[in-house]
């Protein structure tokens, strides 16, 4: 975490000098925009380091991949309160039945135990990791989890600016890389309900009125266009967004189009799109 106390320090010294700016100038730092800031983020903001046998592992068969995975995060907490992160990234598996990442299959080539003993593993519902079966290892095993720790360090510094939430629908595994191989984890698709099940466990957690969510319906008012309110500065001030959360879909393509379906201007859905 060096790099990040680095970014951290060179980010409060920039605010700083902006918040000086500002008083100078006879604005309040709270009138700012959000689209007029910027903030720390992390990636794969739940990910903890594999085992040394697996990572010893991924080095055999791909030292470069292995390279770009030698890395993890502390929890929430510490990214929140010590490194003053406002941006996480959370990639979330399909669930429905449960069960389906409860066996770590990459464990038989390293001598482990390939049954994770990890009972919520077993429930129904949206799981967190970064790639079944090799790349497993995370702080939050649900998404319920992760926007619990989320909301338990809002509830207790209800004056933050607001912290976005990239949110990355994922279905790739083993075999969808190396479609020869066999035995391994095959994700479901992210569907319609799938999508509405992301939407589901942010409610589940942030309540169904979503009054600490900044929301493209908030941002829109009374406007049947959202690029229009937008175009025209139409975001939130930080004064208007403390303490508050806000959402966005990590994903392009199909799964982009499936969650705007029906939803003309994003209306009553959670996430921002991304644009790509």
């Amino acid at each position: 975490m060096n790099q990040q106390k680095i970014f951290h320090y060179l980010f409060l010294l920039l605010l700083l000098a902006v918040c000086d700016e500002k008083k100078e100038q006879g604005m309040d730092i709270n009138d700012l925009k959000l689209s007029q800031i910027q903030v720390i983020g992390s990636h794969n903001s739940y990910r903890t380091h594999p085992t040394v046998e697996m990572f010893n592992l991924m080095m055999g068969l791909n030292p470069e991949l292995a390279a770009e995975l030698d890395y993890d995060h502390p929890s929430f907490e510490v990214q929140f309160s010590q490194y003053g992160i406002r941006q996480i990234e959370i990639d979330v598996y399909y669930d429905p039945e449960g069960g389906l990442f409860y066996y770590q299959r990459g464990n038989l080539f390293i001598g482990l135990p390939v049954a994770s003993s990890i009972e919520k593993l077993m429930n129904p519902g949206l799981k967190v990791l970064h790639f079944p079966d090799i790349d497993y290892r995370t702080h939050y095993i649900t998404f319920v989890d992760a926007l619990t720790a989320v909301k338990t360090w809002f509830d207790a510094n209800p004056n933050h600016i607001p912290v976005f939430i990239l949110v990355e629908a994922k279905e790739e595994g083993l075999t969808s890389v190396y479609p020869s191989l066999s035995g391994f984890t095959h994700p479901l698709p992210f569907d319609g309900d799938a999508l509405d099940a992301i939407d589901a466990d942010i409610r589940s957690v942030f309540g169904n009125d979503l009054s600490k969510v900044i929301t493209l319906d908030d941002v829109r008012g009374d406007s049947e266009s959202l690029e229009a309110v937008i175009l025209d500065g139409g975001w939130p001030t930080i004064g208007e967004s403390r303490g508050k959360v806000y959402f966005g879909l990590d994903n392009g393509g199909a799964i982009r189009d499936e969650y705007t379906a029906d939803h003309s201007a994003l209306a009553n859905r959670v996430h921002r799109k991304r644009h790509s």
